[in-house]
């Protein structure tokens, strides 16, 4: 898990959080959260799964195996618009979400021709 410290750190910043609040989402203490960063102790596969979530990574940027994602909402300008959609979304039924994305689909195909 070589370059591990780097990589939480470069994230922590790029999400403008920190060391402490991660811990704290993930049930741990500092000092604990600090070994793994650190690479004092080595964490199991589900807490990997936990840090890589609450970093907002897959497992394999988090253990360097993929880059890491660009900060987020410097990747897209339209990122704002794509996050009060997630929060809209949230509060939508299952057969809400379906008619909303087969309507999205269906307003793409017709104006751009492409099948999706």
């Amino acid at each position: 898990m070589r370059g591990l410290r780097q990589r939480i750190d470069e994230r922590l910043k790029q999400l403008g959080t920190n060391r402490s609040r991660v811990a704290r989402r993930l049930g741990l203490s500092s000092q604990r959260f600090g070994q793994y960063v650190n690479e004092d102790h080595e964490p199991d596969l589900e807490l990997t799964v936990k840090i890589a979530a609450a970093l907002e990574v897959t497992v394999g940027q988090l253990l360097g195996a993929e880059p890491m994602p660009p900060p987020p909402g410097h990747d897209d300008p339209r990122a704002a618009w794509l996050e009060d959609l997630a929060t809209t979304v949230r509060h939508l039924s299952d057969d809400e979400v379906r008619m909303l994305v087969t309507g999205l689909k269906a307003a793409l195909q017709s104006r751009t021709g492409l099948q999706r």
